[in-house]
């Protein structure tokens, strides 16, 4: 499980999919960089809890901000 911010979209691509590059934190702290594919953009500044396996997302939610852990926060 990881958490992300949205901030920016990498590419919008002719059939509307959108690309994501985002600052990946999980609940211990670990910080890695993540790439993932969306069928719309984003909100920006909003947060998502990703099920990843390796650099691949399984799965994703949109998460409140007192949903995110405190130690994630401040590292995003």
């Amino acid at each position: 499980m990881v958490f992300v911010r949205i901030n920016e979209l990498v590419n919008v691509n002719a059939y509307g999919g959108v690309i994501y590059r985002q600052k990946a934190i999980n609940e211990e702290g670990k910080a890695k960089v993540i790439e993932f594919r969306n069928t719309h953009v984003l909100k920006k500044d909003h947060f998502l809890k990703l099920k990843v396996k390796g650099s691949y997302v399984k799965d994703y939610k949109e998460i409140m901000l007192r949903q995110t852990p405190a130690k994630v926060i401040k590292l995003l």
